[in-house]
């Protein structure tokens, strides 16, 4: 038995996973989602249009987005500069509804 309280448990909550990184998308991962409570939620997008939309391609994982905003403490946008100005087929969020941005580049955070 591991004695360290610093370890975390993950627990994977169904679906399938769909494109290249291997994201969880589903009904079944939407609906188990909204019974919890996430102390952070960090979002990944295609791209942020000039009107301040995170956007993003694949209308699943945009479902799972939502879902995970709705039950988060803390809201996180992951998103290089080379997202910016750019758009995509629909929108995940306004960019006012995250704490933070996290662009990786040159210092990495934008707080809000």
């Amino acid at each position: 038995m591991d004695a360290n309280p610093k370890r975390h448990n993950v627990t994977v909550l169904g679906g399938r996973m769909a494109g290249k990184n291997g994201s969880l998308v589903g009904e079944e991962i939407v609906m188990a989602l909204s019974g919890l409570r996430i102390d952070y939620a960090l979002i990944a997008c295609s791209g942020v249009d000039d009107k301040g939309r995170v956007m993003d391609f694949d209308l699943s994982k945009i479902a799972v987005k939502k879902a995970a905003l709705a039950i988060s403490d803390r809201k996180l946008l992951l998103a290089t500069q080379s997202k910016f100005g750019r758009t995509a087929l629909s929108t995940v969020a306004m960019i006012s509804e995250f704490d933070e941005v996290i662009s990786g580049q040159g210092g990495g955070r934008l707080h809000r």
